[in-house]
């Protein structure tokens, strides 16, 4: 891992998502967050969306799409 980090904080890297890729993870999350939205109450809701954002993060940190 910290060989990873540093070729990837020597040689900068752009990653970009397709639209499809996009489209996958929103349809995913959307789904895990209607099926807590029912539980009344603001923490699995949270936990969804901060497993949305750690997801795209390690994508972006991890595939590479040109």
């Amino acid at each position: 891992m910290l060989d990873m980090f540093l070729f990837l904080q020597q040689s900068p890297t752009e990653v970009i998502l397709i639209d499809s890729q996009w489209e996958e993870h929103t349809a995913y999350f959307s789904q895990l967050l209607d099926e807590v939205a029912c539980e009344k109450a603001d923490a699995p809701g949270s936990i969804v969306l901060r497993a949305a954002l750690i997801v795209a993060r390690i994508a972006c940190r991890t595939f590479v799409v040109s």
